[in-house]
């Protein structure tokens, strides 16, 4: 039952990934709209970030911005066809945290935007035309995450936009458009540097719309996030722009700077400014924006370890009994203590209501199923405590890592390993229809895998009672 639902899930996951493959279309149209907010809350603006969302929680977001100027264009003869003088947008969003270190969701825009030109795109008078814009179907998956201080955290992104706003007023692209992101992102101190790099297709790459030319775009993203310190503020910034795959196609650019704050009850709160770089469509003057963002759920066994020393308790001591008088000069000798390496606990397994639970880690060789031989003690105990126990009839092995490294290596080791010491415990003369594997990699961490200690606690192997019989 166990394995038919993770397939489900994964099956769940490859699904929502192949929904960013390309679709063809022949519509046309532009969406001038560059600033697309991401809704995950890992990365800035909209840079997406290189951390994945905790299993099952979901983050959900509101995001309101002003444009000013950002369209205008010229006619082949060199006459101005068209100005919006301004766009105000609205987008709602939220994304779920999925296994595999994957996530997936959806943002929906809503734009206004105000003409002043006597022709707007559709050869009417000046409109105020306000209606959807072209909604997103998002995907994330966090492939690699680092714990080294020079290699950053890897992941890819996939959007999927539907066409849904009307492209005559540069509210939609009018076609099916898919793009894709390679994240990176390094902690530097107290900075977090995030770049992405990406690639959106256009169905029709040769049309042109009121003779600016329409084509896939080569989008790229660089944010700056810096913790303060103070009142838990992070200052932001991030460089947004694209670069046609046309000569003389479309290549908007802005820059911004805001602050994001947690304020209570999982609410955080983002707002700041852009400034267009280039002139060009989809590059406004300035662009004022804000969000409101709300986290709910996820892994709940998640927890930080303490990391500060143990404090120290004064003891009282008798007063020392003088001894003989020492010469004034002569110095006092001090005993200097050898170290004393501190034993490992005797192993100790025991049995409770839903676990035989060890008090010694399972240790393996690096990247390997294999079982060091320091573990043997403590799986005897474990094996013994099966054979004084005939009333448990199901236990279910399972495997955990931490999150360094690719977490569908970590699912498959914590797999293997966990079917090797299933292979100990039969050969030790455990009937095999009483033990069952399971591995989590490190989809349920017991401690913080941003430190060492918490690190170590997470790579372990639980023995879960599935099954008992009663006993008269």
């Amino acid at each position: 039952m166990k394995r038919a639902t993770r397939l489900l899930k994964v099956a769940a996951v490859t699904g929502a990934v192949l929904v960013t493959a390309p679709v063809a279309s022949l519509a046309e149209g532009y969406d001038a709209e560059l600033f697309h907010p991401q809704h995950d809350g890992t990365g800035a603006f909209t840079t997406y970030g290189g951390e994945p969302l905790e299993l099952w929680a979901i983050h959900s977001g509101m995001w309101v911005d002003h444009s000013r100027r950002p369209v205008a264009l010229e006619t082949n003869d060199g006459d101005q066809a068209m100005l919006v003088t301004g766009a105000t947008q609205g987008e709602l969003g939220a994304m779920v945290g999925l296994p595999l270190d994957m996530e997936a969701g959806f943002a929906i825009p809503y734009v206004r935007q105000t003409y002043i030109n006597p022709i707007a795109a559709d050869g009417t008078n000046g409109t105020n035309p306000t209606g959807w814009g072209d909604p997103r179907v998002i995907g994330k998956w966090a492939a690699f995450r680092s714990t080294g201080k020079w290699v950053p955290n890897v992941a890819f992104a996939g959007e999927l936009t539907i066409p849904a706003g009307n492209e005559q007023s540069w509210q939609g692209a009018g076609a099916f458009q898919p793009s894709f992101f390679v994240i990176g992102q390094q902690n530097v101190g107290p900075v977090d540097v995030i770049g992405n790099l990406g690639y959106r297709a256009k169905s029709a790459p040769e049309e042109r719309v009121w003779g600016t030319a329409v084509d896939d775009l080569l989008c790229y993203k660089l944010a700056l996030v810096a913790d303060t310190g103070l009142l838990d503020v992070e200052v932001l910034g991030e460089l947004n722009g694209a670069t046609a795959m046309y000569d003389d196609g479309v290549s908007p650019l802005e820059a911004g700077l805001g602050l994001r704050r947690d304020i209570w009850g999982g609410f955080a709160a983002t707002a700041g400014v852009n400034k267009g770089i280039t002139g060009d469509v989809g590059t406004p003057s300035w662009r004022w924006f804000a969000g409101l963002h709300f986290k709910w759920g996820g892994d709940k066994n998640l927890r930080v370890v303490d990391d500060r020393p143990e404090p120290v308790l004064a003891v009282s001591t008798p007063a020392p009994t003088p001894g003989p008088k020492l010469a004034l000069n002569a110095p006092t000798p001090v005993p200097t203590a050898k170290p004393v390496a501190t034993p490992e606990p005797a192993p100790v397994a025991r049995v409770t209501q839903t676990a035989i639970e060890i008090n010694q880690t399972i240790h393996f060789k690096k990247n390997s199923a294999v079982i060091e031989d320091s573990s043997y003690a403590i799986l005897d105990m474990v094996v013994g405590q099966l054979k004084a126990h005939p009333e448990i009839t199901k236990l279910s092995v399972e495997g955990h890592t931490d999150s360094t490294g690719n977490a569908l290596f970590n699912l498959y080791l914590s797999k293997v390993r966990a079917n090797s010491v299933r292979s100990y415990m039969t050969n030790k003369g455990v009937e095999a229809n009483r033990l069952e594997t399971a591995g989590w990699g490190h989809e349920k961490p017991m401690a913080d895998n941003r430190t060492k200690d918490g690190r170590q606690m997470n790579r372990r192997v639980e023995f879960k009672i599935e099954k008992r019989k009663a006993t008269p």
